[in-house]
Protein backbone atom coordinates (compact mmCIF):
# COMPACT_ATOMS: atom_id res chain seq x y z
CA UNK A 1 0.00 0.00 0.00
CA UNK A 2 1.50 3.35 -1.10
CA UNK A 3 0.38 5.62 1.77
CA UNK A 4 2.05 8.72 0.29
CA UNK A 5 0.26 8.26 -3.03
CA UNK A 6 -3.11 7.77 -1.30
CA UNK A 7 -2.55 10.84 0.87
CA UNK A 8 -1.70 12.94 -2.18
CA UNK A 9 -4.83 11.65 -3.88
CA UNK A 10 -7.03 12.89 -1.05
CA UNK A 11 -5.15 16.20 -0.91
CA UNK A 12 -5.72 16.72 -4.62
CA UNK A 13 -9.43 16.15 -4.09
CA UNK A 14 -9.33 18.56 -1.14
CA UNK A 15 -7.76 21.24 -3.35
CA UNK A 16 -10.56 20.84 -5.90
CA UNK A 17 -13.18 21.37 -3.19
CA UNK A 18 -11.20 24.35 -1.89
CA UNK A 19 -11.41 26.04 -5.30
CA UNK A 20 -15.18 25.49 -5.19
CA UNK A 21 -15.25 26.90 -1.62
CA UNK A 22 -16.85 23.66 -0.50
CA UNK A 23 -15.66 23.48 3.10
CA UNK A 24 -17.36 20.12 3.81
CA UNK A 25 -15.68 18.39 0.86
CA UNK A 26 -12.36 19.99 1.72
CA UNK A 27 -12.47 18.90 5.38
CA UNK A 28 -13.60 15.35 4.55
CA UNK A 29 -10.72 14.71 2.15
CA UNK A 30 -8.14 16.31 4.41
CA UNK A 31 -9.42 14.17 7.30
CA UNK A 32 -8.89 11.00 5.25
CA UNK A 33 -5.38 12.20 4.38
CA UNK A 34 -4.62 12.91 8.06
CA UNK A 35 -5.82 9.45 9.09
CA UNK A 36 -3.61 7.74 6.51
CA UNK A 37 -0.60 9.86 7.50
CA UNK A 38 -1.00 9.47 11.26
CA UNK A 39 2.02 7.12 11.62
CA UNK A 40 4.34 9.22 9.44
CA UNK A 41 5.15 12.49 11.22
CA UNK A 42 6.77 14.14 8.21
CA UNK A 43 3.86 13.29 5.94
CA UNK A 44 1.37 14.31 8.63
CA UNK A 45 3.03 17.74 8.90
CA UNK A 46 2.58 18.21 5.14
CA UNK A 47 -1.11 17.39 5.46
CA UNK A 48 -1.54 19.75 8.43
CA UNK A 49 0.16 22.56 6.52
CA UNK A 50 -2.17 21.95 3.57
CA UNK A 51 -5.17 21.97 5.89
CA UNK A 52 -4.12 25.18 7.65
CA UNK A 53 -3.58 26.90 4.31
CA UNK A 54 -7.02 25.84 3.07
CA UNK A 55 -8.79 26.93 6.24
CA UNK A 56 -6.97 30.27 6.07
CA UNK A 57 -8.22 30.81 2.50
CA UNK A 58 -11.73 29.91 3.67
CA UNK A 59 -11.41 32.57 6.42
CA UNK A 60 -11.81 29.95 9.16
CA UNK A 61 -9.35 31.91 11.28
CA UNK A 62 -9.90 30.45 14.75
CA UNK A 63 -9.37 26.88 13.58
CA UNK A 64 -6.43 27.97 11.40
CA UNK A 65 -4.80 29.72 14.35
CA UNK A 66 -5.02 26.59 16.49
CA UNK A 67 -3.45 24.48 13.73
CA UNK A 68 -0.61 26.95 13.13
CA UNK A 69 0.13 27.11 16.85
CA UNK A 70 0.36 23.30 16.86
CA UNK A 71 2.65 23.28 13.80
CA UNK A 72 4.96 25.97 15.20
CA UNK A 73 5.16 24.63 18.75
CA UNK A 74 4.66 20.86 18.56
CA UNK A 75 5.76 19.81 15.07
CA UNK A 76 8.95 19.89 13.04
CA UNK A 77 8.49 22.07 9.97
CA UNK A 78 11.75 21.52 8.09
CA UNK A 79 11.33 24.08 5.30
CA UNK A 80 12.35 27.52 6.61
CA UNK A 81 10.15 29.47 4.17
CA UNK A 82 7.11 27.37 5.08
CA UNK A 83 7.74 28.03 8.77
CA UNK A 84 8.09 31.77 8.16
CA UNK A 85 4.86 31.82 6.16
CA UNK A 86 3.06 30.06 9.03
CA UNK A 87 4.48 32.67 11.41
CA UNK A 88 3.33 35.49 9.12
CA UNK A 89 -0.21 34.10 8.95
CA UNK A 90 -0.23 33.84 12.74
CA UNK A 91 0.65 37.53 12.93
CA UNK A 92 -2.10 38.47 10.47
CA UNK A 93 -4.71 36.52 12.43
CA UNK A 94 -3.56 38.04 15.73
CA UNK A 95 -4.04 41.46 14.18
CA UNK A 96 -7.53 40.46 13.02
CA UNK A 97 -8.24 39.29 16.60
CA UNK A 98 -7.07 42.67 17.93
CA UNK A 99 -3.86 41.37 19.56
CA UNK A 100 -1.71 44.08 17.98
CA UNK A 101 1.42 44.02 20.14
CA UNK A 102 2.10 40.32 19.57
CA UNK A 103 1.28 40.64 15.86
CA UNK A 104 3.70 43.57 15.46
CA UNK A 105 6.41 41.58 17.26
CA UNK A 106 5.98 38.76 14.74
CA UNK A 107 6.19 41.13 11.76
CA UNK A 108 9.34 42.67 13.24
CA UNK A 109 10.83 39.17 13.40
CA UNK A 110 10.15 38.74 9.70
CA UNK A 111 12.02 41.91 8.68
CA UNK A 112 15.11 40.57 10.48
CA UNK A 113 15.16 37.44 8.29
CA UNK A 114 17.70 36.90 5.51
CA UNK A 115 15.01 36.16 2.91
CA UNK A 116 14.30 39.43 1.10
CA UNK A 117 10.75 38.36 0.28
CA UNK A 118 9.90 37.92 3.96
CA UNK A 119 11.55 41.24 4.82
CA UNK A 120 9.25 42.93 2.29
CA UNK A 121 6.18 41.01 3.48
CA UNK A 122 7.05 41.83 7.09
CA UNK A 123 7.28 45.55 6.25
CA UNK A 124 3.99 45.37 4.34
CA UNK A 125 2.30 43.59 7.23
CA UNK A 126 3.66 46.17 9.69
CA UNK A 127 2.20 48.94 7.52
CA UNK A 128 -1.15 47.14 7.44
CA UNK A 129 -1.11 46.54 11.22
CA UNK A 130 -0.49 50.20 11.97
CA UNK A 131 -3.27 51.21 9.57
CA UNK A 132 -5.62 48.89 11.45
CA UNK A 133 -4.45 50.43 14.73
CA UNK A 134 -5.20 53.87 13.32
CA UNK A 135 -8.73 52.79 12.47
CA UNK A 136 -9.12 51.68 16.07
CA UNK A 137 -7.59 54.62 17.98
CA UNK A 138 -7.36 57.45 15.36
CA UNK A 139 -3.76 58.12 16.42
CA UNK A 140 -2.19 59.77 13.36
CA UNK A 141 1.30 58.63 14.37
CA UNK A 142 0.22 55.15 13.25
CA UNK A 143 -0.32 56.45 9.70
CA UNK A 144 3.18 57.95 9.76
CA UNK A 145 4.65 54.61 10.83
CA UNK A 146 2.67 52.73 8.19
CA UNK A 147 3.86 55.06 5.43
CA UNK A 148 7.49 54.71 6.50
CA UNK A 149 7.28 50.90 6.41
CA UNK A 150 5.75 51.10 2.91
CA UNK A 151 8.62 53.30 1.74
CA UNK A 152 11.18 50.84 3.12
CA UNK A 153 9.44 47.96 1.36
CA UNK A 154 9.30 49.87 -1.94
CA UNK A 155 13.07 50.49 -1.76
CA UNK A 156 13.68 46.73 -1.38
CA UNK A 157 11.32 46.03 -4.27
CA UNK A 158 13.55 48.09 -6.58
CA UNK A 159 15.93 45.11 -6.64
CA UNK A 160 13.44 42.31 -5.95
CA UNK A 161 11.02 41.66 -8.79
CA UNK A 162 7.67 40.48 -7.42
CA UNK A 163 4.60 42.12 -8.99
CA UNK A 164 2.14 40.63 -6.51
CA UNK A 165 4.12 41.94 -3.54
CA UNK A 166 4.61 45.30 -5.24
CA UNK A 167 0.85 45.68 -5.69
CA UNK A 168 0.20 44.75 -2.04
CA UNK A 169 2.71 47.32 -0.78
CA UNK A 170 1.33 49.99 -3.12
CA UNK A 171 -2.18 49.25 -1.82
CA UNK A 172 -1.01 49.80 1.76
CA UNK A 173 0.82 52.95 0.68
CA UNK A 174 -2.30 54.30 -1.01
CA UNK A 175 -4.32 53.60 2.12
CA UNK A 176 -1.96 55.74 4.21
CA UNK A 177 -2.90 58.68 1.96
CA UNK A 178 -6.60 57.79 1.94
CA UNK A 179 -6.84 57.69 5.73
CA UNK A 180 -4.99 61.02 5.87
CA UNK A 181 -7.68 62.53 3.59
CA UNK A 182 -5.02 63.03 0.90
CA UNK A 183 -7.32 61.64 -1.75
CA UNK A 184 -5.55 62.91 -4.86
CA UNK A 185 -2.30 61.25 -3.71
CA UNK A 186 -4.17 58.06 -2.82
CA UNK A 187 -5.81 57.95 -6.24
CA UNK A 188 -2.43 58.30 -7.95
CA UNK A 189 -1.09 55.26 -6.08
CA UNK A 190 -4.19 53.12 -6.69
CA UNK A 191 -4.16 54.00 -10.41
CA UNK A 192 -0.53 52.83 -10.55
CA UNK A 193 -1.71 49.39 -9.40
CA UNK A 194 -4.51 49.50 -11.98
CA UNK A 195 -1.97 50.19 -14.74
CA UNK A 196 -0.07 47.07 -13.69
CA UNK A 197 -3.21 44.93 -13.48
CA UNK A 198 -6.62 46.26 -14.54
CA UNK A 199 -8.24 43.14 -13.00
CA UNK A 200 -6.92 43.79 -9.49
CA UNK A 201 -10.06 43.84 -7.33
CA UNK A 202 -8.38 45.69 -4.44
CA UNK A 203 -7.26 48.43 -6.81
CA UNK A 204 -10.68 48.71 -8.47
CA UNK A 205 -12.47 49.03 -5.13
CA UNK A 206 -9.84 51.45 -3.78
CA UNK A 207 -10.12 53.67 -6.87
CA UNK A 208 -13.92 53.65 -6.62
CA UNK A 209 -14.00 54.54 -2.94
CA UNK A 210 -11.40 57.29 -3.48
CA UNK A 211 -13.51 58.84 -6.24
CA UNK A 212 -16.43 58.79 -3.78
CA UNK A 213 -14.28 60.68 -1.28
CA UNK A 214 -13.46 63.20 -4.03
CA UNK A 215 -17.18 63.63 -4.72
CA UNK A 216 -16.92 62.09 -8.19
CA UNK A 217 -19.74 59.55 -8.15
CA UNK A 218 -19.80 58.93 -11.91
CA UNK A 219 -16.11 57.99 -11.99
CA UNK A 220 -16.55 55.82 -8.90
CA UNK A 221 -19.37 53.93 -10.63
CA UNK A 222 -17.17 53.12 -13.66
CA UNK A 223 -14.59 51.28 -11.56
CA UNK A 224 -17.19 49.81 -9.20
CA UNK A 225 -19.10 48.23 -12.10
CA UNK A 226 -15.86 46.68 -13.36
CA UNK A 227 -15.08 45.37 -9.87
CA UNK A 228 -18.58 43.91 -9.48
CA UNK A 229 -18.39 41.96 -12.75
CA UNK A 230 -14.98 40.57 -11.79
CA UNK A 231 -16.00 39.69 -8.21
CA UNK A 232 -19.07 37.80 -9.46
CA UNK A 233 -16.96 35.94 -12.01
CA UNK A 234 -14.42 34.96 -9.35
CA UNK A 235 -17.11 34.31 -6.71
CA UNK A 236 -15.14 36.60 -4.38
CA UNK A 237 -17.42 37.17 -1.39
CA UNK A 238 -15.05 39.54 0.42
CA UNK A 239 -14.74 41.77 -2.66
CA UNK A 240 -18.54 41.75 -3.08
CA UNK A 241 -18.92 42.89 0.53
CA UNK A 242 -16.52 45.77 -0.16
CA UNK A 243 -18.47 46.67 -3.30
CA UNK A 244 -21.71 46.82 -1.27
CA UNK A 245 -19.95 49.03 1.29
CA UNK A 246 -18.85 51.42 -1.48
CA UNK A 247 -22.42 51.52 -2.87
CA UNK A 248 -23.43 52.64 0.62
CA UNK A 249 -20.84 55.40 0.57
CA UNK A 250 -22.09 56.57 -2.84
CA UNK A 251 -25.68 56.70 -1.55
CA UNK A 252 -24.54 58.53 1.58
CA UNK A 253 -21.84 60.91 0.36
CA UNK A 254 -22.90 61.57 -3.25
CA UNK A 255 -26.70 61.36 -3.19
CA UNK A 256 -27.29 61.99 0.53
CA UNK A 257 -29.82 59.15 0.59
CA UNK A 258 -29.35 58.10 4.21
CA UNK A 259 -31.99 55.35 4.24
CA UNK A 260 -30.62 53.65 1.11
CA UNK A 261 -27.08 54.01 2.43
CA UNK A 262 -28.06 52.33 5.68
CA UNK A 263 -29.57 49.40 3.77
CA UNK A 264 -26.29 48.95 1.88
CA UNK A 265 -24.26 49.08 5.10
CA UNK A 266 -26.50 46.45 6.71
CA UNK A 267 -26.08 44.11 3.72
CA UNK A 268 -22.31 44.73 3.68
CA UNK A 269 -22.15 43.95 7.41
CA UNK A 270 -23.89 40.61 6.79
CA UNK A 271 -21.59 39.83 3.83
CA UNK A 272 -18.46 40.62 5.83
CA UNK A 273 -19.69 38.44 8.71
CA UNK A 274 -19.76 35.44 6.35
CA UNK A 275 -16.04 35.94 5.60
CA UNK A 276 -15.10 36.60 9.26
CA UNK A 277 -13.95 40.12 8.31
CA UNK A 278 -14.40 41.56 11.79
CA UNK A 279 -12.59 44.87 11.18
CA UNK A 280 -14.71 45.59 8.12
CA UNK A 281 -17.84 44.73 10.11
CA UNK A 282 -16.80 47.42 12.60
CA UNK A 283 -16.45 49.89 9.70
CA UNK A 284 -20.02 49.11 8.63
CA UNK A 285 -21.26 49.66 12.19
CA UNK A 286 -19.40 52.98 12.42
CA UNK A 287 -20.99 54.11 9.16
CA UNK A 288 -24.44 53.09 10.40
CA UNK A 289 -23.93 54.98 13.68
CA UNK A 290 -22.88 58.08 11.74
CA UNK A 291 -26.00 57.75 9.58
CA UNK A 292 -28.24 57.33 12.64
CA UNK A 293 -26.75 60.50 14.09
CA UNK A 294 -27.36 62.31 10.78
CA UNK A 295 -30.94 61.00 10.55
CA UNK A 296 -31.65 62.02 14.15
CA UNK A 297 -30.19 65.47 13.53
CA UNK A 298 -32.30 65.87 10.37
CA UNK A 299 -35.42 64.78 12.29
CA UNK A 300 -34.68 67.22 15.11
CA UNK A 301 -34.08 70.07 12.62
CA UNK A 302 -37.38 69.33 10.86
CA UNK A 303 -39.22 69.26 14.21
CA UNK A 304 -37.50 72.49 15.24
CA UNK A 305 -38.50 74.21 11.98
CA UNK A 306 -42.09 73.07 12.44
CA UNK A 307 -42.14 74.38 16.00
CA UNK A 308 -40.68 77.70 14.90
CA UNK A 309 -43.22 77.88 12.08
CA UNK A 310 -46.01 77.07 14.52
CA UNK A 311 -44.82 79.69 16.98
CA UNK A 312 -44.57 82.26 14.21
CA UNK A 313 -48.08 81.55 12.94
CA UNK A 314 -49.43 81.55 16.49
CA UNK A 315 -47.80 84.91 17.21
CA UNK A 316 -49.17 86.38 13.96
CA UNK A 317 -52.67 85.15 14.84
CA UNK A 318 -52.44 86.85 18.24
CA UNK A 319 -51.40 90.10 16.58
CA UNK A 320 -54.42 89.93 14.26
CA UNK A 321 -56.73 89.29 17.23
CA UNK A 322 -55.30 92.31 19.02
Amino acid sequence: MDVCSDVNGYLNEARKFLKEKNIVGFIENVSFAKYLAKDDEELLVEVLIEQSDGLYKLAEYEHTYEMIEDLLNNRTVKDVKTRLELLRKKGIMLCKFGVFEEAINIFNQLIEEEHVKFKIMGLGNLAWAYMVLYQKNKDKSNITKAREYCKQALVLLETYNDTKLYKEILNNHGNTFWYSNEFEEALEVFLEIYKLDNNDLNALNSIATTFVSLGEGANAKIYLDQAEKLALKEDNNYAMANITLIHGRIADQIYEDTLKAKDYYLVAFDQFSKTNAFLEMCTCLDNMLDLDAKINKESINILRERLQDGLSKGFQKKLINL
